[in-house]
């Protein structure tokens, strides 16, 4: 897979990722607590509170990173569509922090 499929991939599970995380929208992280499960092959419920409330604290910062992830693999691609030299460190650290089993 090239580097510019690549980051489309990655640039797609976002996407995807932020359409559940709209979907899925409680304010109320409290509220939120009663209602969070994990998936570890199947759904189970979170058992003790505190990590329930750990679990739906993350997903704000969750939406800002997928956000800033569309927004960074955006502007590179259109540096690369203008021909604008930029190194490759930028483009290898987003496809380090996602591998392609998270895809």
């Amino acid at each position: 897979m090239t580097t510019e499929e690549h980051l489309k991939r990655i640039r797609a599970r976002c996407v995807e990722l932020m359409v559940i995380a709209e979907a899925a929208k409680i304010t109320n992280v409290e509220t939120m607590a009663h209602h969070v499960s994990i998936n570890i092959g199947d759904w189970t419920p979170v058992k003790t509170p505190e990590i329930a409330i750990f679990i739906a604290s993350c997903a704000g910062p969750a939406e800002a990173g997928w956000k800033a992830t569309i927004a960074a693999i955006d502007a590179l691609l259109e540096y690369q569509r203008e021909e604008i030299i930029i190194g490759d460190a930028t483009f290898n650290a987003i496809i380090a922090a996602w591998p392609e089993e998270l895809l």
